[in-house]
């Protein structure tokens, strides 16, 4: 019963990926690392849109989706969590020998896979990272926080390209 109560406390309801709170506490462990580690923050693009126009369940078969490719790029090399609607996070606790960018680009060749099978609407998603030696302090949230500002970034240059309204 407590295994199942502490799974509840942790999981996300529709992904079954860890939470807000997982990676919370994932995070105040990485303060401690001498690891140089890093975080992604990325964020699905659309969601709203598919919601609106398709209905919610489509909505969530676009986060279950994502969440299947996301897992099947990064869970080997570190923690994949969905940390709120359409944010998504990892935390790869030893970054060292990874190369990032490729592993960014495998996630989107399987979006443009899965945008080729079944074209109802465009899967695509922004995302921005960084390392822990790039913040001075070193501690987790820092990093987040300078993720999260990239990944701000490239969703403003992809909207820029698309000819979309920033809602940021």
């Amino acid at each position: 019963e407590r295994e199942s109560l502490v799974h509840l406390a942790y999981a996300d309801g529709l992904t079954d990926l860890p939470n807000r709170a997982s990676a919370d506490r994932t995070m105040k462990e990485l303060d401690k690392s001498k690891n140089d580690y890093c975080i992604l923050s990325i964020d699905l693009n659309g969601l709203k849109p598919v919601n609106d126009k398709l209905g919610h369940p489509e909505g969530d078969k676009y986060i279950l989706d994502f969440s299947k490719i996301l897992t099947g790029t990064f869970e080997e090399h570190g923690m994949c969590a969905r940390i709120g609607g359409d944010e998504f996070l990892v935390i790869i606790k030893d970054a060292g020998s990874l190369d990032i960018d490729d592993l960014i680009g495998r996630m989107n060749s399987a979006l443009d896979v899965m945008n080729a099978i079944y074209p109802i609407y465009t899967r695509s998603v922004a995302s921005g990272y960084a390392y822990s030696h790039e913040c001075p302090e070193k501690s987790s949230h820092e990093v987040y926080l300078l993720a999260d500002r990239r990944m701000y970034e490239n969703k403003k240059i992809m909207h820029e390209k698309l000819g979309i309204d920033a809602r940021l």
